[in-house]
Parts: structure tokens; C-alpha cells; sequence
């Protein structure tokens, strides 16, 4: 094979959607799967089995299994509304106690703070009958705090950051009590609009003392022991319901939730007669509610076993094993490390790299989901020429 039919092979493969849920710019295009199968068996000529055995069948799905695994959604998502089956299902369908969303004729001031795992954001909205301006203020938290620290370090420095974008907004020590919004992008059982108490940490997140307590609280303490904010936590949403709420915004029609993103979850908008889990008066209007999903649970009672193939096994294997099984199959998280453990096998069969592996390429998890997308913008660029 000559050496321009190579590097076409390889801007080509490179471009491929093998992995799924491939978290690529919108203008790239994902090929076919017949395209994929052309591609690796012209990059890999001496070793077509590997290339069927290795790359393409575990991530070939048939039509009957994705029939397979929208009915056992379908079902998942039904035992989660039941309240007799509610303590044994695997996705929690917990409700969000969000009963509208947004019809334009919102006006007033909110604070807003965005935690999602390392990012955070917070924000200063204001409302005027569909229009909206908006301040924000971007941070991370340390990977220390997060993988070593406890809750009481979490919120204190949640609350110093509050404290620093509110300080540069000229916002500390108001008057009026300001009412804030607080996005925590994690398992919770809701009890109230601003009562949510954590069911698991998500995202190889390893927090101690939050697991079971509720948040807001946890938040609104970390910010009085800060002082010099007049801030009340009124309201708690994961990033999801967030989202929801965002869409509809701007379209009236938007009904949906979605996150793809690190983690994965979904919501929507439920009536609560069909709601078994809701204590409160259902008389009450509106007669509706914004479930909360929790689909990254999906897969943890089994039902996608049949679906899953070596890399996700080894994915699950160390992280959180048993956990969050459909979120470690297609959530930016994990995605990176299953191209990581296909390139390992590679290698470890002799197949590709030789002498040209490398330390990082062989740690675990150090090869970046953003890897795969910057790999797929460079080959774009590449093909332009």
C-alpha cells in the first residue's frame, strides 16, 4: 500500500463514528458502517479478523437490539412512575416538584450557580417578558476537593466563588434578600423545590459527608459562614431540568431534557395521575410535573448485558462498578477510555503502534474524551486541503 493510500486510510478511519455517541462537531459527519468496515480493513490490510473481531462486531448493533433496548426502557421508565414497584426500580423517575415551565412573561433578578463536576458557573439573570440579560462568572473546583475532600470543603468553596462573582457584580451586602437557583448535576430525591438530598455521587466524584444530605441546605450553610451575601437558596434543579426550562425559553413547544454531555440523563414533563410516587395534593395546579429521569441508571439491573461488549465490561470494571452502566456507554466521561482500551488492544496484539506506544496511552483514563474531537477537527481541516 503506498504511503498516500495510508494516509487516506487514516484521515479516513479518523473520521469514523465508531465510538458511539461520538462527541464530534456538529459539521463533521459520522460514516456509514459500511464505510467504517472499509476503512479499518484498508488501515489494517494484514489483519482483517482483528478488525472484525476487535473493533467492528462489539460495536455493531442490530435492529432487533435497539428494539430490545427500547422496550426495556419503555418498561424501566413505567416501574419508575409506580409506586409499588418505585423501591425496586432501576431508574427513579424522581419528580422534580418543577410544575411549569417558562411562558415569557417571567420578570425579576435571579442568581444562579451551576455545579456540574469540575465546572461551575454563576450567573445574574434578569427577566423582562421574554427578554433576558444575563452576567456569568466561569470557575472549576479542584480535583482534590472532589476526589479527596468533604462536604463541608465543597460548599465552602462553592460559597467563596458565589462570594467573588457577586463582589465583582456589585452584588454583596444588598438590601433585598436575592433569590438563587442552584443547578447540582447529580442524583437526588427531591422533597421539596429546595430540598434535594443526594443519592449517589456520578462521574468518578468521591465527595465524603454529601451522600445522603440535603444540598441546599448544605449550600445555604456554606454561605452564611462566608457572610456578606443576602442570598436565599429558593430553588434546586439538576442540569437537565435546567435545560428543559432553557429550551422552553425559547420555544413553547420544547418538552424534552437532554444531556449528553460528561453524564448523561433525561427529563419531561408528566401528568400526575400518572405519577405514583406524588405525595402531594394533586388537586393542586398545574396538574403536571417535570420528572427527572436518572436514565444513566439504565443497565444496572442487567437489561443491557446482552448489549454491552469487552471495553464496556473493563470501563465498568473501575468505575463505580455495577453503577450507571447506559451512562459509561456513550457519555463523554467514559468515551475517551473505551477508544483508549480499543487502541491498548492494538497494541497489545501487535496489530498497530509497535515501538510507538507510549506511557500515557497506556494509563488508564488518560486519554480525553476532547482527544477524540480535536483528532476529528484536525482531520477535517486536513481534508479541506
Amino acid at each position: 500500500m503506498s504511503a498516500s493510500n495510508s494516509e487516506d486510510a487514516l484521515k479516513s478511519a479518523l473520521r469514523s463514528s465508531v465510538a458511539r455517541g461520538s462527541m464530534m462537531n456538529k459539521e463533521i459527519k459520522g460514516l456509514t458502517l459500511d464505510e467504517v468496515r472499509d476503512a479499518l480493513y484498508t488501515l489494517l490490510p494484514d489483519n482483517p479478523e482483528f478488525v472484525r473481531k476487535h473493533i467492528i462486531e462489539p460495536f455493531y448493533v442490530s435492529d432487533d437490539d435497539y428494539k430490545k433496548v427500547y422496550k426495556s426502557l419503555a418498561e424501566n421508565l413505567e416501574a419508575g412512575l409506580d409506586d409499588t414497584k418505585h423501591h425496586t426500580a432501576t431508574l427513579k423517575m424522581w419528580p422534580s416538584y418543577v410544575r411549569d415551565l417558562p411562558d415569557g412573561t417571567e420578570t425579576g433578578t435571579f442568581l444562579a450557580l451551576d455545579f456540574g463536576s469540575h465546572h461551575l458557573k454563576a450567573e445574574v439573570v434578569s427577566l423582562d417578558h421574554g427578554k433576558y440579560e444575563v452576567d456569568s462568572m466561569n470557575g472549576f473546583v479542584p480535583e482534590k476537593i472532589l476526589l479527596h475532600g468533604d462536604g463541608e470543603k465543597l460548599f465552602d468553596y462553592l460559597a467563596n466563588f458565589l462570594h467573588r462573582f457577586l463582589k465583582r457584580s456589585g452584588l454583596l451586602n444588598t438590601t433585598d434578600r436575592l433569590p438563587l437557583g442552584f443547578t447540582f448535576a447529580f442524583p437526588c430525591k427531591r422533597l421539596a423545590i429546595n430540598k434535594a438530598i443526594l443519592t449517589r455521587w456520578t462521574k468518578n466524584l468521591h465527595c465524603d459527608g454529601v451522600v445522603g444530605e440535603d444540598v441546599v441546605a448544605m449550600l445555604q450553610a456554606a454561605i452564611e459562614r462566608r457572610g456578606e451575601m443576602n442570598i436565599e437558596c429558593v430553588a434546586s434543579v439538576n442540569d437537565t431540568v435546567g435545560t428543559l426550562m432553557s429550551g422552553a425559553q425559547e420555544d413553547p413547544k420544547c418538552a424534552i431534557g437532554v444531556i449528553l454531555s460528561k453524564g448523561v440523563n433525561a427529563c419531561y414533563m408528566e401528568q400526575l395521575e400518572k405519577v405514583g410516587t406524588w405525595t402531594e395534593k394533586q388537586s393542586d395546579l398545574p396538574n403536571q410535573v417535570v420528572i427527572d429521569t436518572e436514565w444513566s441508571e439504565f443497565g444496572d439491573d442487567g437489561c443491557l448485558d446482552f448489549f454491552r461488549n469487552d471495553y464496556d465490561k473493563m470501563i465498568d470494571e473501575n468505575h463505580h462498578k455495577g453503577k450507571a452502566i447506559f451512562e459509561k456507554m456513550i457519555s463523554g466521561q467514559y468515551l475517551g477510555e473505551i477508544v483508549r482500551l480499543v487502541l491498548e488492544k492494538m497494541n497489545d496484539s501487535d496489530v498497530l503502534f509497535q515501538d510507538h506506544w507510549t506511557k500515557e496511552l497506556g494509563t488508564r483514563n488518560r486519554f480525553y474524551t476532547k482527544y477524540v474531537s480535536e483528532i476529528l477537527r484536525y482531520c477535517l481541516f486536513i481534508r479541506s486541503y
